[in-house]
């Protein structure tokens, strides 16, 4: 038995073919003008997944760069606490072995001298609670407002910071 194809179902059929051909120039327009070979994730799903793990990858080296930023603060802050400490326990030795020399200093040297270790010890607890983004760097794991008290004891923990 021969079919026969009237003209109705040949406009049909060329209907439906421009209704696809323009779908698709649409959709290839649509990514021309977006730039991106992408449209939706349904258009390449491995290109898709290809594409958020680059993503991902991309914020985590961001914030590895954060990190080393943070780390390289942290030691740049307690590097110079120390270089100071340094300097005020030469200048306490110093004036430890002026002091120790009895006849070279008067009763009013003496107690210059003295004055003048005072202000090195409150130098030193100022240093000891040295603080970098609002955390004291000597306290170890502790947010305790500082790493020493008033009366030198130590205020932190002891564990090791990881």
């Amino acid at each position: 038995m021969v079919n026969r194809v009237t003209s109705q179902t040949m406009m049909a059929t060329s209907q439906r073919n421009l209704q696809s051909s323009a779908a698709q120039l649409a959709r290839v327009q649509a990514l021309a003008s977006s730039q991106q070979k992408i449209g939706k994730p349904s258009d390449d799903p491995n290109g898709t997944a290809n594409s958020l793990r680059v993503r991902v990858d991309q914020a985590a080296t961001a914030q590895y760069g954060r990190n080393i930023d943070d780390g390289n603060a942290w030691l740049t802050t307690i590097d110079s606490a120390l270089s100071s400490t340094t300097d005020i326990l030469r200048r306490v030795r110093d004036l430890t072995v002026q002091g120790a020399n009895d006849g070279a200093l008067s009763p009013a040297g003496k107690e210059a001298l003295a004055k003048e270790l005072e202000g090195l010890k409150a130098d030193l607890l100022g240093q000891a609670n040295t603080k970098y983004a609002g955390r004291t760097v000597f306290a170890g794991t502790s947010d305790a407002g500082a790493a020493f008290d008033s009366s030198y004891a130590f205020s932190g923990t002891g564990a090791p910071v990881s």
